[in-house]
């Protein structure tokens, strides 16, 4: 069984994670109210134990919240490789319980169930194709024109249109031309 202190040490960390203050999360975690709560609060947040905890917070909830690159990758790729036989039975008719089974869904971009039956479009091949292509650096680097002249800018100006033509938009760092 964990021991109170290190109870307490969680419990301020979630506070924080939740974004309770550290006098707040000091209180929710236990400590005694008073002139001393914001020094057990300081200390607290600077306890190797309490960063640990927000840090594992954080990642769990970056791990949950955030696609990676890899899960982008992996779904445009389904999105390239898709095709209807995924959801069509043998009888060549729409089956979403097949579609379902092969968990196919994300294939789809619209999916419209009416009286006359069941329509559904997956997501673009070539975009997919695309998409995949730019993000893997596949593309040839894009022109780009500078509508106003170097000499002009100041040294900040300068350093951010650089850094949007180093970053092209997408995190990659291809070589561009200008």
């Amino acid at each position: 069984m964990p021991r109170k202190k290190t109870i307490r040490k969680v419990k301020f960390a979630q506070a924080v994670f939740a974004g309770k203050t550290q006098a707040q999360a000091a209180r929710a975690a236990g400590c005694a109210p008073g002139a001393g709560l914001e020094a057990q609060a300081s200390r607290l947040m600077h306890d190797p134990e309490v960063v640990a905890e927000i840090d594992r917070l954080r990642k769990e909830h970056e791990a949950k919240a955030v696609a990676t690159r890899q899960e982008i990758l992996e779904t445009l790729t389904r999105h390239l490789r898709g095709d209807l036989s995924q959801f069509v039975d043998a009888k060549g008719r729409v089956s979403l319980q097949k579609a379902l089974r092969a968990k196919q869904f994300a294939q789809l971009e619209s999916l419209n169930i009416t009286v006359d039956g069941i329509k559904l479009k997956l997501h673009s091949v070539q975009g997919a194709a695309e998409r995949l292509a730019r993000l893997l650096g596949l593309n040839a680097p894009e022109k780009i024109n500078l509508t106003r002249a170097v000499e002009s800018m100041t040294e900040a100006e300068l350093m951010a249109e650089l850094a949007k033509l180093e970053g092209n938009n997408d995190g990659s760092r291809e070589p561009v031309s200008v």
